[in-house]
Order: structure tokens, then sequence, then C-alpha cells
């Protein structure tokens, strides 16, 4: 394994384990309801803290990866997230529980902004491709917990977030043993950019950073395409999707995952596929088929004779969903090379934020319906239509960056 590979294996493994341990709480969200007694309600809003926490962590936590190393940074919050873990399988409380999922949320929320801020560093040539594959290779690992779901291992809480709680820790001790600082790895790729710069020149302060990148309507567009697609993804495929499963259309809790798990699948395939193709004729030709593709199949999945293909759908509805980390791709080639370090974080926060909020939301407006009946199914697709339809009018409206307008030809 090269080098560069190899920095970029040690937080992807993070990562990874940031989606199996969102994934596992989805699949043993029915144990830990029935074991402490809790309502839907407070259900939904374990999930929206998570992602608040997430968020937020993102944001503060992210946005430091410039001025704190990423091997220091990524290795302490891993350590944060396996407290988290540990706590939740030993909670016995509904204050518990909660405690561990924002510990948990502040803990990995450095995980993806530090994947992308390592494939930033280290594949510039191959960003929509390696941000795309590393969210895929994710997702994978979510996907195979929805399949696994039915084994006993999986059918209580405590045990798993156990082994999250000892897989973290050993993550945490690699990345503070071997991760290296990427400062020279980075300046050795982009000589250009740097012989280009003023070698004088200083940062600018950070409240003309912000008002750059949130006077940039490009930045906007290409947050409101990903929130709307990856969001969406969140509150539906890890949370509701599987109590849908079972409450609506009556498969068993070790039956739902693995439907569920056609969305997690999809969107490791579509987010490769998408990531290649984008390569090849630029991002913006697959995030407008893909986000306008997404609101056409949650159309139909909202139609409730088609309720009886709802796996295939919802494996079709994944891969479209998998070009949300295009969202990325479209907001580097529209802001400024120096501001990136900072807008990706809050991109990702905003995205996040959405997902808590979409989450929690499903939960409020669900309590008091039957839950039994497909109308309550169609009401909780309500919430999710709307950013999906959000993002397919952004894309529509997001210009080509330079790898696009090259991909046209002149």
């Amino acid at each position: 394994m090269s080098s560069r590979l190899f920095q970029w294996f040690l937080p992807q493994l993070f990562l990874c384990l940031n989606l199996g341990g969102v994934v596992t709480y989805a699949v043993t969200a029915s144990s830990l309801q029935a074991t402490l007694q809790l309502s839907t309600s407070q259900i939904g809003s374990l999930g929206g803290a998570y992602f608040m926490a997430y968020a937020l962590s993102q944001l503060l936590l992210g946005c430091s990866l410039g001025a704190i190393p990423p091997r220091l940074l990524l290795g302490l919050t891993a350590m944060i997230a396996a407290a988290g873990a540990f706590l939740l399988s030993q909670a016995n409380s509904f204050a518990l529980v909660m405690l561990a999922r924002v510990l948990m949320g502040i803990g990995f929320g450095t995980a993806m902004v530090g994947v992308v801020h390592v494939v930033g560093q280290l594949f510039r040539d191959r960003y929509p491709l390696m941000v795309n594959l590393s969210q895929s290779l994710a997702n994978g690992v979510g996907a195979m917990l929805g399949v696994l779901a039915p084994i006993p291992l999986l059918q209580n809480f405590r045990q798993p977030f156990q082994i999250i709680g000892v897989l973290l820790l050993i993550v945490s001790i690699l990345l503070l043993l071997f991760s290296k600082d990427l400062s020279q790895s980075s300046a050795m790729l982009s000589t250009t950019d740097q012989q280009q710069a003023p070698q004088n020149a200083h940062a600018a302060s950070l409240v003309s950073q912000l008002s750059a990148i949130f006077s940039n309507g490009q930045f906007w567009l290409s947050t409101i395409y990903f929130t709307g697609l990856f969001a969406s993804f969140l509150a539906y495929a890890d949370l509701w999707n599987i109590k849908f499963q079972t409450d609506v259309f009556g498969y068993s809790n070790s039956v739902a995952p693995m439907i569920n798990s056609g969305v997690a699948f999809g969107l490791m395939i579509g987010g490769i596929v998408t990531g290649i193709l984008a390569g090849k004729v630029g991002f913006l030709l697959p995030a407008r088929l893909c986000s306008w593709s997404a609101l056409l199949l949650m159309g139909l999945l909202y139609t409730e004779p088609l309720h009886a293909l709802a796996t295939v759908l919802m494996a079709l509805l994944g891969f479209c969903m998998g070009a949300a980390p295009l969202g990325l791709a479209a907001m580097n080639a529209h802001i400024p090379e120096r501001l990136q370090g900072l807008a990706t974080p809050i991109l990702l926060t905003l995205v996040f934020l959405g997902g808590g909020l979409l989450m929690a939301n499903v939960g409020t407006s669900l309590a008091s319906l039957p839950p039994h009946a497909f109308s309550t199914y169609r009401e909780g697709l309500n919430w999710f239509l709307v950013p999906i339809a959000m993002a397919s009018v952004s894309s529509l409206l997001i210009r080509p960056g330079r790898a696009d307008a090259a991909a046209d030809g002149p």
C-alpha cells in the first residue's frame, strides 16, 4: 500500500465506523426502545440529538483541521466516540442514552470532514472520485450491517456498541501513532498554486472569509444539493425506513434492516459510479440526472400500489443519492482554494443539521398517528420529498466548473 493510500486509509476506517455506528443504532433501535420503554418521539429525539451534536462538532472542530494536526484531532475525537459507545452499551435510562448519543455525535463529527480534508490534500487530481469512493465504502459497511441484522448479536443493542467502542479505541491509537502531517505532501502536490500566490500574502480575517463564502450563491446551491440528497438518506434509511417496514408493511425486526440495506448498497454503488462519471464528464450531468431521478423514485415510493416493489425502488433511490458528494466538487469549483478548508466543514455541518432536523421532525409528526397505517408512512415521506425536490432544482442552477467546462469542450 502506497504512503498516500495508507494516510487516507486510517481516517477512512474512522468514517466506516461512523456509518457502522449509525446503522447499528438504526438496527438495534427497536431493542433499545423495548428495553428502556422509550416512546417514538424519544427515539426521534435521540437521532436528532446525535446529528445536532455531530453537525456542531463538524463545524467547530472541522474548521480547526488546519490549525490542529489531523492526527491529534481525529485520534482524540475517536476516543470520545468510543466513550459514547461504551456508555450506550451500559445505559439504563433515556438520559444516559441521550448523553451517549451526544458523545458519539461529538466524536464522530470529525470523521467525514477529516476524510474530505485528507482527500483534498493527497488526491486533488481525483477529488470527486475519491470523495465519492470514501463515502461509498463507509456506506458499504452500513449496508453489510443491514444484511447481517438477523444474527443474534444485533438483536440487542448492548453488545454491538461494546464492540464498536473497542474498534474505535483501536482506530484512535492507530491514528495517533501512524498518521502524518500532510502539509509537506500538500506542498509537493500544489507547488504551482504556491508559486502563483504572493509569498508575503497573509490569510484573510475570519469575518472576511465567512463573508466571501456566504455571499457566494454557488456555495448555497451546492449546499442545498448535498443537503437535500444526503440528509434525506441519513434520516430515511438510517432509522425511519426500518421502522416503516416493520410497522406499516409488517416485516420482522430482522428482515426490515435487510430490505433497508438496499438503500445503502445502492448509495455505495451510486457513489462510485457517479464519481467515475464526474471524472470523465464533470460533476454537473450526473448531479442533475441523479437528483431528479431520486425525486421520481421517492414519488413512486409515495404511491401505495407500488409498495411491493419497494426494495428495488429503494436500491435505485440509494444509487441516485450516492451522487450527493458531488455537491463538494461543485462547491470547490466555485470557492477559492484558500477558503475551501473553512467552506467544507460549514457545508457538511449544514448537511448533518438537516439530517438531524429531519429525523427529529419525522418522529414528532408521526407520534400521534396510527403506526400501522400507510397514511402514516406517506406522512413521513412528505418530509423527504421536499428536500430532494430542493436538491433537484438547485442542480439546475449550479453553474459548470472548470472540469465541467473542459468536459463540454470549447
